[in-house]
């Protein structure tokens, strides 16, 4: 890392070490600490400054404890360009404003993150998160569909397969979280029932197997049961299997 990035990450809370971390959290913030650094960012930064009569390299931190400790509305109107930026470089608005206005006061990236927000995915509660659209729909079909799917996550056209992947992961807490939320005590919607003997000839199947990759044990588990499995499932099958060979 050269010096110019790690004076932009120095005092950014985002540990990229993190496995707790998405890959799409990852991407965004790496994104935007190279954007912090390009000209036309510095740009509309030094623009905003100027216009508001902030010194151009940020209050000191004297002055800024000063600021943030009493109510003030100086800076009110800056929501207008902060969002201008938000909008030209493709960031939302809800989870970079305070960012962003931090930095144009005190030169300094120091926010707290969340996985589930500067992500390219977003899990959002439908019904909390309601847009224009959504208000205007009055129609039967569209009130069905908010009753029946009312849990949305949200997907950039800049996530990958691996990120949304990586991204439902590791926050699929947050999801099962929302749909208790919603679930209908009387509603039985499971699991297909499998006859045991059906399953076991999968995991026969699945050893058998062993020598083909997990990559397409999977694909031929999917053609052959119709069941997706994910892999650390199908090795912990064949482990299993190996071990029950063993003892008999």
């Amino acid at each position: 890392m050269s010096g110019e990035d790690k004076e932009v990450n120095k005092n950014s809370k985002l540990d990229f070490n993190d496995p707790k971390l998405s890959q799409g959290c990852k991407k965004i913030w790496s994104y935007f600490l190279d954007l912090v650094k390009s000209n036309s960012f510095q740009k509309n930064i030094l623009e905003i400054r100027k216009k508001y009569k902030i010194p151009e390299n940020g209050f000191p931190e004297a002055e800024l404890l000063e600021i943030y400790g009493k109510e003030t509305d100086d800076y009110e109107d800056m929501f207008v360009e902060i969002m201008d930026i938000c909008t030209k470089y493709k960031l939302f608005f809800e989870d970079w404003y305070i960012i962003i206005s931090e930095y144009v006061l005190s030169n300094e990236i120091d926010s707290e993150f969340s996985d589930n927000n500067q992500n390219v995915c977003i899990v959002r509660d439908l019904d909390e998160d309601k847009t224009k659209q959504d208000d205007d729909c009055d129609c039967i079909s569209c009130k069905n569909r908010n009753e029946i799917y009312p849990i949305g996550i949200k997907i950039s056209p800049y996530a990958s397969k691996r990120d949304i992947i990586d991204y439902i992961r590791k926050n699929f807490g947050l999801v099962k979280s929302l749909q208790e939320r919603y679930k209908n005590p009387k509603i039985m919607i499971g699991r297909v029932r499998k006859k045991k003997q059906s399953i076991q000839e999968r995991n026969d199947f699945i050893y058998e197997n062993r020598e083909l990759s997990i990559n397409e044990t999977k694909k031929q588990v999917e053609e052959k049961f119709g069941e997706s499995l994910d892999y650390e499932y199908i090795g912990k099958i064949r482990s299993e299997e190996a071990k029950k060979r063993k003892e008999m």
